[in-house]
């Protein structure tokens, strides 16, 4: 029993970071959504779909994680890893998220025809479009950060943002370095 809890801990200690995140752009999403819809008001179905989203999304994180070909880009330059992995998060983001569009609309209206059929009704392309390049900005963002946190030794970024100061010594030096490595080798 206690592999199974250590495995569960680490699996939501992998997942809390991207949860946040998605939470944060799901909401944030929603919130564009009532804006560019002109409908003003944060339902509480709203946000729950935003919430459930960012779960979704870290689910489809971790199994994107685990597949082979995720970190196919890994002795490129850091910018092929990130694209390709922004590439696989947002397909599988959007193909978890319309599965479960698909399965709330079936237990809803009946049936997989007449969840298909509220979802031609409700959902235009240029929204769908919409709601497509927010997830994929912010999931280029989220892998962009993931990628130099990984790089730099895992939580440097966070402390970076939330604890050390920049006058720290040791950053210091880190600067200088990357400012005379810059110089040494002019592009």
């Amino acid at each position: 029993m206690p592999k199974v809890l250590r495995f569960l801990g680490e699996e939501l200690k992998e997942l809390l970071p991207t949860v946040i995140f998605l939470f944060l752009l799901f909401h944030l999403i929603a919130i564009s959504n009532m804006l560019l819809l002109e409908t003003y008001s944060l339902s509480p179905t709203r946000t729950a779909f935003a919430t459930l989203g960012a779960l979704v999304g870290g689910k489809a994180s971790l199994v994107a994680n685990k597949l082979p070909f995720v970190s196919l880009f890994i002795k490129k330059p850091l910018i092929y890893n990130v694209l390709w992995r922004t590439l696989i998060y947002s397909i599988l983001c959007c193909w978890f998220l319309s599965v479960e569009e698909l399965v709330t609309g079936a237990i809803r209206y009946g049936g997989v025809a007449g969840a298909v059929h509220q979802l031609k009704i409700h959902m235009s392309p240029s929204l769908i479009a919409f709601n497509m390049i927010w997830l994929f900005v912010g999931l280029l963002l989220y892998n962009s950060f993931a990628a130099l946190d990984s790089l730099l030794g895992r939580g440097t970024i966070r402390r970076l943002f939330l604890v050390d100061s920049l006058a720290r010594p040791e950053l210091e030096k880190l600067v200088r370095r990357e400012k005379d490595s810059q110089a040494s080798n002019p592009d």
